[in-house]
């Protein structure tokens, strides 16, 4: 029933959507290439990786050069939203996993295999990542950010952040930050990436038809690649996916800063749904960038990539 009344509100709710979101975004930032050869994608769960930046891992591969791309998958996706058992669930997401790296040629999977919902940093967390970044040596390491309405994707930052902090005490290169929203949206002033996905947005919005292991709505998460392109004045750009790029101590600073200090879940909601959307964008979004401010100290809220 609620479905239904959501899914007939849309017409109503989508052009108040477009107008208030459009005009939140306009700015005029440069459009970022990608010019990293290998790439480490954390992924809470799977579907992070598409929801959160499937054009852009598409256009890593479809460069002159393509990029090594490796994607590793946090947790075991039993906590995923579906009536399946435990078992049935980790092996049809591990499936849906599989998939994507077809979809999207991406060149390894990894699995941590922590628990859903309960991924922490601990030893044991950063031992795995260690050997991972170890074993790849990345030249830019994808995350999810440090403020957000999910605990496993808050706990992902502070286990990349411990890992890097590892890092430099033994004085080992560390790779580039690069955050990327899911469940809670990057404040506009804190956005410092932008990557055009015009090319590959279609290709984004099919590989999330793959994720059919849990009932959740995707067309919010979609949809706001096309009001975040207000970001930007270059032509013919339709469709984009932001982030916030760091050095590894900015990330180590801006995760510690804010870690454990807030229940983001009780702040935020999630943006998955279009017809929800300019709540889940607006709901405490002073409270949002208060926060983010606070996480980054004496840096300054945008220095373009």
């Amino acid at each position: 029933m609620k479905r239904q009344l959501l899914s007939a509100m849309k017409p109503i709710i989508r052009p108040v959507t477009k107008t208030v979101l459009t005009n939140y975004y306009q700015s005029d930032l440069p459009l970022t290439e990608l010019n990293e050869q290998t790439v480490l994608i954390l992924a809470p769960h799977v579907d992070d990786e598409t929801i959160g930046l499937g054009g852009t891992i598409a256009k890593y591969k479809d460069q002159v050069n393509p990029a090594t791309i490796h994607v590793c998958f946090m947790t075991d996706g039993a906590g995923s939203v579906s009536d399946a058992s435990k078992d049935k669930l980790i092996a049809q997401r591990k499936q849906e996993a599989e998939q994507v790296k077809q979809l999207f040629n991406i060149d390894q999977l990894h699995f941590l295999d922590e628990p859903d919902g309960n991924l922490t940093n601990n030893k044991v967390t950063q031992n795995k990542l260690d050997d991972l970044i170890t074993q790849i040596n990345p030249d830019i390491i994808y995350c999810t950010t440090h403020v957000d309405c999910h605990p496993d994707h808050i706990a992902a930052g502070d286990i990349l952040a411990s890992t890097m902090e590892k890092h430099l005490e033994q004085n080992q290169e560390t790779p580039l930050i690069r955050a990327y929203e899911i469940n809670t949206a990057i404040p506009k002033n804190f956005i410092n990436t932008v990557v055009d996905i015009t090319k590959y947005f279609d290709l984004k919005t099919n590989a999330t038809e793959i994720f059919q292991s849990q009932a959740i709505d995707f067309d919010g998460l979609l949809k706001i690649s096309e009001y975040q392109v207000q970001l930007t004045s270059h032509p013919n750009v339709k469709y984009v996916e932001v982030f916030r790029t760091y050095t590894a101590e900015e990330w180590i600073d801006a995760t510690k800063r804010v870690s454990g200090q807030y229940n983001y879940q009780d702040h935020f909601k999630q943006m998955n749904k279009e017809v929800t959307l300019l709540y889940a964008h607006k709901k405490n979004l002073a409270f949002k960038e208060q926060v983010f401010q606070e996480s980054l100290g004496g840096m300054k809220e945008r220095d373009t990539e």
